[in-house]
């Protein structure tokens, strides 16, 4: 979930008209099927969103988090894709939107509870992410540096191998017998298996 871009308040259009607090979740009205949700979890003063995204904020009772995590879930989502309408930019109303009801336990402790377990359980992911993210700049970043280089005439190209040829349409009908594919002691593993089955 991509963060939203920051202009100056004057700056604005005149669509741009609901400021956002701590505890919102915006959901865009326009291709919802893209997940473009995103929840305020710091404190803000200077965002705004506009028309083309829906502000859900939560009323007393409910846990600001659970309720971003509820809003982003595949059940919400594919409600509120199957209710836009449109063909190449399905959209839905705020006002549709709204509508809509969300299971929500009325234990606030509840809540908390499920949004704690869902946050140990991402966390490896999330941590992973980030992590892949950082290489793959890090390899954009050294692609575009070695394209420089080679353009610049700061690296000599001229001598370095081709790449290796394809398999042409022949060699991959030859193919591999399955036990070259298998290997030696693949076999024996399956006969063993089948032994201890009887």
């Amino acid at each position: 979930v991509g963060k939203p871009s920051r202009i100056p308040f004057s700056d604005a259009p005149s669509r741009a008209r609901r400021i956002l607090q701590r505890g919102d979740t915006i959901i865009s009205t326009v291709r919802t099927y893209l997940r473009a949700v995103w929840f305020v979890a710091d404190d803000v003063s200077d965002l705004v969103a506009s028309t083309g995204f829906a502000v859900l904020s939560p009323r007393e009772g409910v846990v600001p988090e659970y309720l971003g995590l509820t809003l982003q879930s595949d059940p919400f989502i594919n409600r509120v894709t199957a209710n836009s309408i449109g063909i190449a930019y399905p959209a839905i109303a705020e006002t549709r939107l709204g509508t809509f009801h969300v299971a929500i336990p009325p234990d606030a402790r509840e809540q908390q509870a499920i949004v704690k377990q869902v946050e140990d359980e991402t966390a490896a992911l999330s941590t992973w992410i980030e992590r892949t993210q950082r290489e793959i700049d890090l390899i954009r970043e050294y692609r575009t540096r070695l394209i420089t280089d080679e353009v610049t005439g700061k690296v000599d190209v001229r001598g370095l191998a081709p790449a290796e040829t394809p398999l042409d349409e022949e060699q991959i009908d030859e193919g591999i017998d399955d036990d070259e594919m298998l290997g030696d002691d693949e076999p024996e593993l399956v006969e063993e298996a089948a032994d201890a089955d009887e």
